[in-house]
């Protein structure tokens, strides 16, 4: 369950508007490596120092070390004894030798980046490789020795049996050394010109990927085979079931989605099985439990409690979150359109359209594209959906290899129950507005469609431009901007075509205000660098203002689209991730920005409901609430059904917070996000109705907090711990 949290955030605007962050997954860490201890332990390790203990059979999270200022962490092994040693940035060691519950720091090299840990099986040494050559060896993660290796920048280690150690560059060179590191071979060269990033290692059997390149040996890495047929995707985690199985995860390079991939043989052949549902990223496999795990960014993870090798299934898990309940793919949110703030219309992962009518508290899958992209959506009427997209693949003849694409519609007349496919044999259809007489127009590069029936059939028509967005308006007045700029007065049967300004070399965005005032974002060039700005015309693109431009603070952000629901509320979004927004028609504008939690390019943002802005990023969308009176209420504050008012202030909550609650108070509840009761790890002081709570003791997470007072009423908020 999607549960909604309310954070308040310092903005420009002298407004100062309210955030609420409507869909809430816990906020963690990029995990970078794994360790399985025990049947029923798996500890994640990643930015920040994060180590993340996993409880299999719950299905719960725990953080147990790390902070915002803690080195990254990139190697995690368990040595004898059940030792648990992690290694990172700044030469970083963490030791834990009760399971992973407590951990001690120290620091061997401060210029060297640790980035992979192995453990010698005849010795039991823990080998450390990082940068600058640097490898470091202990037997119990306390005394270490230092020597050096042949390779500056180490991708992975391991152990091929007795005192054989293989070394992978991210170069492709792949060193052998059978005194454990002392002396070193000449290497042995993969594919060149591109970059290797895992390898795993069973006795005599190696696996090695990277970036269109897969190799295996059965020798113990003394000759490779290649394996033509990856040149498509992007390996980032291989590991070893046993001496046959083997499991690995990779990114397909031109439309970037998680392919999972499994071997019988060792790694000679391969099955390959795409999976929007789950991840890409550095595989661990236990070799003493069937069990492993696949790392990724924003602390969500995958774990395979019971592995099968037929068809790879894994649970769907997350820092501080349990299984997916409702099936919707993990994937972040790349498109919505609002009807109104309660029902929304959403696109995860660019493949998957779900809608929400309670403001984004659960969702509800409506159409799957498989490899195909959702670019747009729109609503025609009542019970008529339309998206927009494109499917794209990679050809390859002889050497050279290129995407192709080809633009997609998807229909549906009856509110997302059925739909139809209309399937052109190139292009990609890019934008989408409805007229007021109902007629819906495409934008797609090089021409456009048109449906005077609501959507049930297209026509395609040429140009008038190479087109990015369209944009319409009362009485029939629609826009096409890309590459140029053209209008028409007549829904879309003749256009007029003008220039962009003057420097502009594409148009990312349009929006027609009142009184046919024309707004279009994009990038020009000026002497010595780009720079994105927002554009106005009131005579159909005769003559141009420039209305907006990016502060030069703000240099690396490049629009991708603006929206605006008249000539006050305008938003213009981006890579930064970033949104610029004004609610007084450009007077003052606002940032968000480095409170979202996402690394990916804003790719749309939305007005509803007149001053609020619904902005999607990563995971999650957030609110912003322009009204006027939005400060006068914090956003914590929720006023339950008897009227009276229970806030917690701060919230989210570090070591503390003061529970505001109607006077007469007499009891006061405190549970996790699984129901558990968690009152006597909180240390409560109530006076009247004012409660102060502790919450130092409370792990990071999601709290519901229960107040009843004399007249037998029961007053709740959710509350957020951040340490």
């Amino acid at each position: 369950m999607i549960i909604i949290v309310f954070l308040l955030f310092a903005v420009a605007a002298s407004a100062q508007p309210t955030w609420q962050l409507l869909t809430y997954e816990w906020r963690a860490a990029d995990l970078h490596t794994a360790c399985i201890p025990s049947a029923t332990d798996v500890l994640f390790a990643g930015e920040h120092g994060t180590v993340v203990r996993y409880d299999v059979i719950l299905q719960r999270s725990v953080k147990v070390r790390g902070s915002r200022w803690d080195p990254d962490l990139h190697g995690m092994v368990i040595a004898r004894g059940g030792i648990i040693v992690g290694v990172g940035d700044d030469g970083t060691v963490v030791r834990s030798t009760d399971g992973g519950t407590t951990w001690s720091t120290s620091v061997l090299e401060k210029k060297t980046n640790f980035l992979c840990a192995a453990v010698m099986p005849e010795t039991g040494q823990i080998m450390a490789a990082g940068t600058g050559g640097v490898l470091y060896r202990s037997v119990d993660g306390v005394e270490w020795g230092r020597s050096t290796m042949p390779s500056t920048r180490p991708r992975a280690i391991g152990a091929a049996g007795g005192h054989t150690l293989l070394l992978l560059d991210e170069l492709g060179m792949v060193y052998r050394s059978d005194d454990e590191g002392t002396t070193w071979q000449p290497p042995v060269t993969l594919k060149q010109g591109t970059t290797y990033c895992s390898m795993s290692v069973r006795g005599r059997s190696v696996v090695v990927g990277g970036i269109g390149a897969m190799a295996t040996s059965d020798d113990g890495g003394l000759t490779f085979r290649q394996d033509s047929t990856f040149y498509y995707l992007s390996v980032t985690g291989i590991g070893h079931m046993n001496d046959s199985v083997v499991v690995a995860t990779a990114w397909r390079k031109d439309v970037w989605y998680p392919v999972h991939l499994l071997s019988r043989d060792g790694g000679t052949t391969w099955r390959k099985s795409k999976s929007f549902d789950l991840l890409a990223g550095p595989v661990v496999v236990s070799p003493d439990y069937p069990r492993a795990v696949i790392c990724g960014d924003d602390g969500v993870y995958r774990v395979a409690r019971s592995l099968t090798v037929d068809d790879m299934t894994f649970d769907m898990s997350g820092f501080g979150r349990g299984p997916s309940t409702n099936g919707l793919p993990s994937a972040g949110f790349s498109r919505i359109v609002a009807r109104n703030r309660e029902r929304l219309l959403c696109v995860r992962g660019y493949t998957d359209l779900v809608r929400s009518q309670d403001s984004g508290i659960t969702f509800q899958s409506l159409l799957s594209t498989g490899d195909n992209r959702i670019l747009d959506v729109v609503e025609a009427g009542t019970r008529t959906i339309i998206c927009a997209g494109d499917s794209s693949w990679t050809v390859k003849e002889g050497n050279r290899t290129y995407g192709k694409s080809a633009a997609r519609l998807w229909t549906s007349q009856d509110d997302g129950r059925t739909w139809a496919v209309h399937r052109w044999s190139s292009s990609r259809a890019a934008s989408m507005t409805v007229s007021e007489r109902g007629v819906v127009h495409v934008a797609a590069y090089g021409f456009r469609m048109r449906s005077d029936d609501g959507g049930a059939t297209f026509d395609s028509l040429a140009g008038p431009i190479g087109s990015m967005s369209i944009a319409t308006s009362s009485p029939g007045l629609l826009v096409l901007a890309g590459t140029s700029f053209a209008t028409s007065t007549d829904d879309g049967t003749t256009w007029d075509t003008t220039a962009l300004p003057q420097g502009m070399w594409f148009a990312n965005g349009c929006r027609i205000l009142a009184h046919d005032d024309i707004r279009i974002v994009g990038t020009h060039t000026e002497p010595g660098r780009y720079v994105t700005a927002m554009w106005k015309t009131s005579d159909k693109g005769k003559t141009w203002s420039e209305e907006w431009r990016v502060p030069s603070s703000w240099t690396y952000f490049t629009a991708n689209g603006l929206d605006a629901s008249d000539d006050r509320h305008i938003a213009i979004y981006g890579s930064g991730p970033a949104v610029a927004y004004t609610a007084d028609g450009g007077t003052t504008w606002s940032w968000l920005s480095y409170e979202l939690q996402s690394y990916y390019p804003v790719a749309t943002a939305e007005w509803a409901d007149g001053d609020h802005l619904l902005v999607p990023s990563g995971r999650d969308i957030y609110e912003v609430d322009c009204s006027p009176s939005a400060s006068s209420a914090p956003p914590s504050q929720i006023d339950d059904a008897s009227g009276a008012v229970l806030s917690c202030i701060p919230n989210p909550a570090g070591d503390q917070t003061t529970i505001t609650a109607p006077a007469g108070i007499r009891w006061i509840a405190i549970t996790d996000m699984q129901g558990m009761d968690v009152q006597d790890r909180a240390r409560i002081g109530m006076d009247g109705g004012v409660v102060r709570l502790l919450t130092t003791d409370l792990p990071n997470g999601v709290y519901a907090i229960a107040c009843g007072d004399e007249h037998g009423d029961v007053h709740s908020v959710r509350l957020v711990v951040l340490h």
